[in-house]
């Protein structure tokens, strides 16, 4: 048995009833991340309360997106950085920038890539960002209340991330066709390390000439 399929249950707790039907209505269809949860109505019930209120913070619906798969991608969750490849979309955002954010590459939109560049560093950092971050941050329109709201976004990131990581969340066939591989990229980033370290040997042999 899978470990998806031993924390799904067929008996759904009287407590997360209401709350996986509200899912359902609100996207058509219960997502697997939710049929692997629902038996902890708390834990069901932390991913509403979080999704609603970082859904009504000071960021936008295109930098949500930003926050939360840029998030996704940094802690190589497969199933959270496909399904916000899809809602990126959605949300307005042209698939070259998504395939950048998957990719961690620089985005040509300043403001999205000083959120990007934020929101990385405080995943990867754990909140102690560097002043030349915060200053790019800043300089790109960013107030104090849209860094904390970010805060909300990578809890939320922290809390199914690793919950997918955990109960290893098939992806559902709504989200295949933007279905993300972590180690298709780590393969990929491999690649490009060696390139450079290659470009960088050739140039230091090229200087010593």
């Amino acid at each position: 048995m899978s470990r998806f399929e031993s924390f799904k249950t067929d008996e759904v707790p009287d407590k997360s009833k209401s709350m996986r039907d509200k899912i359902e209505s609100k996207y058509g269809f219960v997502p697997n991340l939710i049929d692997g949860i629902v038996r902890s109505p708390h834990l069901l019930d932390s991913y509403m309360k979080l999704s609603e209120n970082f859904e009504s913070s000071s960021l936008s619906p295109k930098e949500q997106q930003v926050v939360l798969l840029t998030a996704s991608r940094l802690n190589e969750c497969e199933y959270c950085t496909s399904v916000h490849s899809m809602t990126a979309e959605k949300a307005g955002i042209e698939w070259n920038t998504v395939e950048k954010i998957r990719n961690r590459e620089k985005l040509s939109d300043e403001r999205l890539e000083a959120l990007r560049t934020f929101t990385e560093r405080v995943v990867k950092d754990v909140g102690s960002v560097p002043h030349d971050v915060h200053t790019q941050f800043k300089n790109a329109g960013f107030t104090k209340q849209n860094a904390l709201d970010v805060l909300v976004g990578v809890t939320l990131k922290t809390l199914t991330n690793t919950t997918n990581h955990l109960i290893e969340t098939p992806l559902d066939e709504q989200f295949q066709k933007r279905a993300w591989s972590a180690e298709s990229a780590q393969a990929s980033e491999s690649a490009k390390t060696s390139e450079t370290d290659k470009t960088t040997a050739t140039a230091k042999a090229a200087a010593t000439a």
